[in-house]
């Protein structure tokens, strides 16, 4: 969340301030991504949040910009930036000698 004395400036900036932020936001978005990119693998177990709830999924495809992931209950896929996803913490299994 944004202290107040940040969303005080960024209220009080006219429309070419405003571009610039956003050109550099944008920017720092694209970097995280990019990042972010380059820990996933296709077959990864990842979850993001959308609408307040836990969305658990497999990586099909990593592109360019957006990584394509399913739902683990096999529901609809989504593209979604990938600094918004987590691995889904795995346990090894010593009884099968598995990772899980």
């Amino acid at each position: 969340m944004l202290n107040a004395e940040v969303m005080t400036m960024l209220l009080q900036l006219d429309r070419d301030e405003v571009n610039e932020v956003y050109d550099v936001l944008k920017h720092h978005i694209n970097s995280l991504n990019r990042g972010a990119k380059n820990t996933l693998s296709v077959g990864d177990k990842v979850w993001f949040t959308h609408e307040g709830k836990r969305i658990e999924c497999n990586v099909e495809k990593i592109n360019r910009t957006k990584v394509v992931v399913r739902p683990l209950d096999g529901g609809q896929g989504w593209r979604v930036g990938a600094s918004i996803l987590k691995p889904i913490e795995t346990a090894f299994n010593p009884l099968t000698g598995m990772v899980e």
